[in-house]
């Protein structure tokens, strides 16, 4: 799941775009690479997030795997493009 981007649909947030991280059984971690940056991800549960299909996740899984430099600001760049 990781590298796919997932649009809040519940809490404070309601309607902001994140890239997925990392996940559990019950929570996702992500990171919009702005105040929530891949070394400090939020943690939301799995049932107030909708997640979507994008063309750029192979790059983002890819980098999220890698824990590459730059990661943040690529995270930056595709989300923006939303």
């Amino acid at each position: 799941m990781n590298g796919r981007i997932a649009v809040s649909k519940a809490g404070h947030d309601v309607g902001k775009a994140y890239v997925i991280v990392g996940c559990d059984r019950e929570f996702l971690l992500l990171a919009d690479g702005i105040g929530r940056k891949i070394g400090n991800p939020k943690r939301k549960n799995r049932r107030h997030v909708e997640v979507c299909e994008n063309r750029e996740e192979c790059k983002l899984k890819q980098m999220i795997s890698e824990k590459a430099r730059g990661c943040d600001e690529t995270i930056r760049q595709v989300l923006r493009h939303l």
